[in-house]
């Protein structure tokens, strides 16, 4: 079901529909399993809503023929003529849960989704073979997605290209992707054009908060690199309100689906652009990532560790395995299916001297 003024957008809907049933149809699923009732109004479960559920719930999951057909028609007018305070259920709040309390976790016997991930999770420890990094890192890279540098297609495109007062120069650059977002970077160079070293800059929250990075970079004679990978800076979407704290969590949920992972998509941005940025400085650089791009790093530097000086990772999230045995949330952008039976992200650190 969907709400015409619902901030979901319905266009949306109506093209999700049309995929679900272009591929049921391909799956042998016949018609009528999927659909969809448009109904007026903003985002609500209202009584129309409850009734073309039920009529759907009785003839695809209790396999009742003699259910009625969905009338979108009939819920919009059961909508426009319920008032709830003409309506009588005949039960008192209390009668209305289902469990004693409300609450589904007071039940004998109740286990939470994290007591099956620790379960899991147990079991997944005792079955991870002991690799060395080269080998951790070709599986890393395969559990993310993290292709070959020559199968990623991306095109580089200079934005502008400005001299300053003192003598910097300053690089603005768009990263274009075949299959992904457009990654903005920025890279000042020092005074004669030769650095001494690079450094490639990740931040979640964006690039504002380094300004004095860049003056201690350069004073040393090095270059540094500001890139906004995805779902990053500039390249984070704004979502509606109620979504807005989990946008990047949202490409990374679709991208799950997809049987990728952001935390892949954004590692292949990095070796791109750290390969580009040590062809034009003669600078493998070292990478200084902040929050959830770490993750990211992390597999980077596994696949590729050539193409990278040190890694220096800040406000790390925690590990997956601390993440499940805690019960903290760990939000999808840090995921990697089924990474667990292998590593921990954190894993893929690499130690220096």
């Amino acid at each position: 079901h969907c709400n015409n003024a619902d901030f979901f957008p319905f266009a949306g809907s109506c093209e999700t529909l049309a995929v679900v049933t272009n591929v049921a149809a391909r799956c042998g699923l016949g018609t009528g399993r999927y659909g969809m009732t448009e109904l007026d109004g903003p985002h609500a479960c209202t009584e129309g809503t409850k009734v073309s559920t039920f009529l759907w719930m009785r003839r695809w999951l209790l396999a009742d023929a003699a259910a009625p057909a969905i009338d979108g028609a009939a819920c919009r007018a059961i909508d426009r003529a319920y008032k709830p305070e003409a309506y009588d259920q005949g039960l008192s709040p209390k009668d209305v849960n289902v469990t004693p309390n409300g609450r589904i976790s007071e039940l004998p016997g109740y286990r939470s989704v994290f007591d099956l991930l620790r379960d899991e999770l147990k079991a997944c420890e005792g079955m991870r073979p002991k690799r060395t990094a080269a080998e951790l890192g070709k599986v890393a890279a395969a559990r993310a997605g993290i292709r070959s540098l020559e199968q990623i297609g991306f095109h580089r495109r200079e934005v502008d290209y400005t001299t300053l007062d003192d003598g910097t120069t300053v690089v603005r650059e768009l990263y274009e992707f075949a299959d992904g977002l457009p990654v903005p970077a920025v890279t000042f160079i020092p005074v004669g054009g030769r650095p001494k070293g690079a450094e490639l800059v990740l931040d979640d929250t964006g690039r504002a908060r380094h300004a004095e990075r860049v003056r201690a970079a350069l004073k040393e004679g090095r270059a540094i690199m500001f890139a906004d990978l995805a779902c990053t800076g500039e390249t984070l979407t704004p979502r509606p309100k109620i979504y807005r704290k989990l946008s990047d969590d949202m490409v990374s949920a679709m991208l799950l689906t997809l049987g990728r992972s952001l935390v892949g998509v954004r590692a292949e941005e990095m070796l791109v652009i750290a390969r580009e940025l040590a062809a034009r400085t003669g600078h493998a650089p070292n990478v200084v990532a902040h929050g959830s791009t770490c993750v990211a790093a992390a597999h980077a530097v596994a696949a590729r560790r050539d193409l990278f000086q040190k890694v220096d990772l800040r406000q790390l999230p925690l590990s997956w395995t601390k993440a499940v045995e805690t019960s903290a949330v760990i939000n999808f952008v840090n995921v990697v299916r089924g990474a667990l039976k292998d590593y921990d992200w954190t894993d893929l650190v690499p130690q220096h001297d």
